[in-house]
């Protein structure tokens, strides 16, 4: 009975151990200007191996390019030598991201339980409450659909918008947060729902719609609970250390073949093998079966980044002078809206070849009329000591963005006769 109660204490401890929320307490933030291979290689080192090192966004694909990186106070003297070796270029942009971080869920808790502010991020459980209740306001219109279970066993759902519920509609589909960090992609999907249906958007009832806020469930939640920074899946791969998979790097076009790490611990890790993840899986099998799917769109921070298929080739789209032309219309619809600048272009021009991507795959299996990604805010540039990339301050602009963006995207569709 001694041993059995031992056990039981340890194995409580352990779970309390396992529960404890990752504290960032001193880590710093330095932007670092990219000017030679070898500092171009060092990069990619950290990436592969990072030791608590981590990248606030993907790695610079070529040199003359910044790039964020957090460093933790174990690798001070470590990160210090490698300035001085490699003759980098640093700037100190945060002295202690727990304080940014407390910052930030303080404005949370300030926010009362039922308060439905739009200006603040949701947990999981909100959206999905959100959902229901607008679903009870529309029971005709709305609905909530599943695209399947997550590994942990979540239902990854989303909102569907079918004016009437009738059939013969061309669709239309959202998918956002597929990085668990990334969660200016679920409030912009969020306000773009709801700026539709209190404005009546011209096309509602012209589509059959569907809006995944939160693709990455699991990791979401996990970056709620535990880790702010969480990017991967919560799937175990085949490292006994480390668990996860980036992905946005798992689907199975080119697999494997670009912009990714082998080490399963890095943040780039395309999985043990192409669809590995349910969740990406089931994203695949799901748009399968959406009839008639014609515009497809995903959101991502950050950067201001207006992305045209693909990542994994730099050869053109056929359809790549619609796509811009389009592109076009729409960043001066955001320049107009809020005084915003998106980069225009192919995703590989700003990251490099990068294989593996979700919106890629259904761009060439689906085959869908138009299909964007979009890097939201800030700019690089704009990333300053108050945690720009994680902060709520963008919130607000980056919704107005993307629905000057989507709407546009849509007109334009449809004036051209398109969709």
């Amino acid at each position: 009975m001694k041993w059995k109660s031992l056990l039981t204490i340890i194995a409580l401890s352990f779970s309390i151990i396992l529960a404890e929320k990752a504290r960032f307490d001193f880590y710093r933030i330095y932007e670092i200007s990219v000017d030679n291979d070898v500092q171009l290689n060092l990069m990619r080192q950290i990436s592969d191996y990072p030791d608590g090192y981590q990248f606030l966004n993907s790695l610079p694909p070529s040199t003359g390019i910044k790039t964020q990186l957090i460093v933790p106070p174990h690798k001070f003297g470590e990160w210090s030598e490698l300035v001085e070796k490699f003759d980098l270029k640093v700037k100190l942009i945060n002295n202690n991201l727990q304080a940014s971080l407390d910052r930030e869920e303080a404005r949370y808790n300030r926010r009362k339980a039922d308060e439905r502010d739009f200006n603040s991020f949701w947990k999981y459980e909100e959206i999905q409450s959100w959902f229901q209740e607008k679903v009870a306001e529309r029971p005709n219109d709305l609905s909530i659909f599943s695209i399947g279970t997550s590994y942990e066993g979540n239902e990854i759902n989303g909102l569907r918008i079918n004016v009437g519920n009738q059939t013969g509609k061309p669709s239309i589909f959202f998918e956002a947060t597929i990085h668990a960090t990334e969660w200016l992609g679920a409030t912009s999907t969020i306000n773009i729902i709801n700026e539709m249906l209190i404005n009546n958007y011209t096309h509602l009832s012209y589509f059959d719609w569907y809006f995944l806020p939160v693709l990455n469930v699991d990791g979401f939640k996990y970056a709620w609970s535990n880790n702010r920074f969480w990017r991967k899946t919560r799937k175990p791969n085949k490292s006994l250390l480390c668990v996860g998979t980036d992905p946005n790097r798992n689907s199975d076009i080119h697999w494997n073949e670009s912009g990714v790490s082998t080490n399963p611990c890095a943040h780039n890790y395309p999985g043990d093998y192409a669809f590995s993840e349910p969740e990406i899986k089931s994203l695949s099998e799901f748009m399968k079966t959406i009839p008639d799917l014609k515009i497809y769109l995903s959101f991502h921070t950050f950067g201001q980044l207006f992305m045209i298929p693909t990542g994994f080739t730099e050869e053109r789209i056929e359809s790549y002078q619609l796509h811009y032309e389009i592109g076009e219309i729409a960043n001066d619809a955001i320049k107009e809206a809020t005084g915003a600048i998106y980069q225009l272009g192919p995703s590989s021009q700003f990251f490099g070849l990068i294989s593996g991507i979700s919106s890629d795959w259904v761009f060439e299996n689906i085959k869908p009329v138009l299909t964007y990604c979009w890097e939201l805010r800030p700019t690089w540039g704009e990333v300053e000591s108050d945690l720009d990339t994680a902060s709520s301050k963008f919130i607000k602009p980056a919704a107005e963005d993307m629905y000057a963006a989507v709407t546009t995207v849509i007109d334009e569709a449809r004036i051209r006769g398109i969709v």
